[in-house]
C-alpha cells in the first residue's frame, strides 16, 4: 500500500496552463547601442526526472539608448514535472552590454508560481552591465 502511494506521488503531473503577464525591462549603461534575446523556461529543478521547459522565446531585440521596456504575454502548457507544484521561472539573457560589445549570458530566476495559478502579472527589471539585482536566483555566464 505504502509503495503504491508513493508511485502515484512520484508520477504526479500537473496540466494547468499558466498565463504570464511580463514587464520586461533591461538596462544598459555602457554601450549606447546593444542588442538582447530571452529564453524564458520554466526550471526544473529536480534533475533525475525533470527537464526544463521551454517556454518563450523573444527573438533578438535591437536597443538605441540605455532602457528597452516591452511588456509579453504568454502561456505554460503542458504542466510541471513529477513531485513538483511551482513553476520556477527563468530568463536566460543573452546580451551585448558588455565593456567589449562582445555577448554574455545571464540567468535570473524571476518568480516562483504555484501551479494551480492561472494568470500571474510580473516585472522583469535588470541593469544588464551590472551585478545580479533581480530576481531570486541570478549568475552570469
Amino acid at each position: 500500500m505504502i509503495k503504491i502511494l508513493l508511485a502515484l506521488c512520484i508520477l504526479q503531473h500537473t496540466n494547468a496552463i499558466l498565463k504570464i503577464n511580463l514587464e520586461e525591462v533591461f538596462i544598459c549603461t555602457i554601450q549606447p547601442v546593444w542588442e538582447f534575446s530571452v529564453d524564458y523556461v520554466e526550471d526544473d529543478w529536480f534533475v533525475v526526472i525533470n527537464i526544463d521547459d521551454d517556454v518563450h522565446h523573444t527573438g533578438t531585440v535591437y536597443v538605441q539608448g540605455t532602457t528597452s521596456k516591452i511588456s509579453r504575454v504568454f502561456p505554460i502548457s503542458g504542466g510541471d514535472g513529477p513531485l513538483d507544484n511551482y513553476y520556477e521561472l527563468k530568463a536566460v539573457v543573452t546580451h551585448s552590454c558588455t565593456d567589449t560589445g562582445e555577448d554574455s549570458k545571464l540567468s535570473i530566476i524571476y518568480a516562483i508560481v504555484g501551479v494551480m495559478e492561472k494568470s500571474v502579472n510580473l516585472k522583469l527589471e535588470q541593469v544588464l552591465n551590472s551585478k545580479c539585482v533581480s530576481g531570486l536566483i541570478c549568475w552570469q555566464y
